[in-house]
């Protein structure tokens, strides 16, 4: 199913540009792309699929596919641009940003491989995309430093994402992720998308 997921959205997004990618253009754009975390999601859409679509890259959104365990892919087409996958297979605005940014990691590294999960490049693959996406949203000294304070109410989880200038479901499912926080604490911090383009 994750494969039929795939070439639905590269029917989708085959046509849509001509524009190769740029991953030095995608680079600069990080600061930008990350600054749409904060915007509402009726604005921020529009705007992201035209950033990377400025940068050669093809934003496509898909309904999840039930048994397709996925929430991002990348592709690279012959004419030189490049597909980005997001699915609403998880819809909170946590996961979509992280799923993002994951694959926009994949793509600056020129990884477009469909190797086998069970493999040990694919493993160190995700680890580095995971890596990227982490680092990119909470700057890991920032995170450090909050940790570190170890005050984890809802109101320093929303001061820590607007010093930082990140939504504060990023915080939090940063947090709930390495498990010093329950996933079912805080949940009016996160925002359902429905991102389907």
């Amino acid at each position: 199913n994750s494969n039929i997921m795939l070439e639905l959205a590269s029917k989708k997004a085959r046509d849509k540009t001509t524009t190769k990618l740029n991953r030095r253009k995608l680079e600069k754009n990080l600061p930008a792309l990350r600054g749409l975390t904060r915007q509402d999601p009726e604005v921020f859409p529009q705007r992201l699929y035209d950033i990377l679509l400025d940068c050669g890259v093809v934003l496509v959104g898909l309904p999840a596919l039930a048994n397709a365990n996925l929430n991002g892919a990348t592709k690279k087409f012959s004419n030189g641009s490049a597909l980005l996958l997001l699915t609403d297979r998880n819809k909170a605005s946590d996961i979509f940003w992280f799923s993002l940014f994951h694959e926009i990691g994949h793509i600056l590294q020129n990884d477009f491989s469909s190797e086998d999960g069970n493999s040990e490049l694919y493993r160190r693959s995700e680890e580095q995309a995971d890596q990227f996406a982490k680092d990119l949203l909470i700057r890991p000294e920032d995170y450090q430093a909050f940790v570190e304070k170890g005050n984890f109410d809802k109101t320093d989880i929303i001061c820590f994402a607007e010093e930082i200038d990140i939504h504060p479901s990023v915080v939090l499912g940063r947090l709930q992720n390495e498990g010093i926080l329950g996933f079912d604490r805080f949940r009016e911090l996160k925002v359902n998308y429905y991102f389907v383009s």
